[in-house]
C-alpha cells in the first residue's frame, strides 16, 4: 500500500514539474515562476522533479537579471545535491561562464 502512495506522490510531483517547465518560458511573471519552482524543490527535495525545478529556477533568475551568476549557482547546487541528474549534465556548461 505504501508503495502505491509513494508512486502516486512521485507521479504528481513529476507532472507538476513538467507542467511548469514549458509555461515558465511563456509567462511574463518571472517572480511567480520563481516562487512556484522554489516551492517545488524546497518542499520536495528528494523527488524526481526537484533537479528540474532547480534548473529552471536558475534559468528564470537569469532571465530576470541577465547576469550569469544565477546560472553558475544553479550548476553548483545541482552538482552538490543531484550529481547524477540529467539536469546537472544540462547545467554543466554554466560553470564555464
Amino acid at each position: 500500500m505504501a508503495t502505491v502512495n509513494w508512486a502516486k506522490d512521485m507521479g504528481q510531483a513529476v507532472d507538476k514539474a513538467h507542467s511548469l517547465s514549458k509555461p515558465i518560458f511563456e509567462i511574463d511573471d518571472l517572480n511567480r515562476a520563481i516562487g512556484l519552482l522554489t516551492e517545488a524543490f524546497e518542499n520536495h527535495p528528494q523527488s524526481f522533479a526537484a533537479p528540474q525545478a532547480v534548473y529552471f529556477h536558475g534559468v528564470c533568475r537569469y532571465k530576470q537579471t541577465h547576469e550569469a551568476d544565477p546560472l553558475k549557482k544553479v550548476e553548483e547546487k545541482l552538482q552538490a545535491k543531484y550529481p547524477d541528474s540529467e539536469w546537472t549534465q544540462r547545467a554543466a556548461p554554466y560553470k564555464l561562464l
